[in-house]
């Protein structure tokens, strides 16, 4: 592929790949710090939330909007690279 060609791509491609490696940890991370939050019972019933977890579900919303946005970046480039 020319446009691999000219890039370094060796290096290009590996940070894509770390990129997307950090983007995966990062959201894990995310969903094991969103479940120590809450209980099974808030997640998967609707169990009403106590003021203090409404604003941690706030702040979740925040962290994973973030997530977001690095997972589609980190993806993005791959797939540019590729392209």
């Amino acid at each position: 592929d020319d446009k691999l060609k000219d890039t370094d791509s060796i290096e290009a491609l590996t940070e894509a790949n770390q990129d997307l490696k950090d983007a995966h940890k990062a959201m894990m991370d995310w969903m094991k710090g969103f479940g120590e939050r809450f209980d099974s019972e808030e997640i998967l019933k609707g169990k009403a939330l106590t003021d203090e977890k409404q604003r941690f579900l706030d702040e979740e919303e925040i962290k994973v909007k973030a997530l977001r946005d690095k997972m589609n970046s980190s993806i993005k480039n791959a797939e540019d690279l590729l392209n």
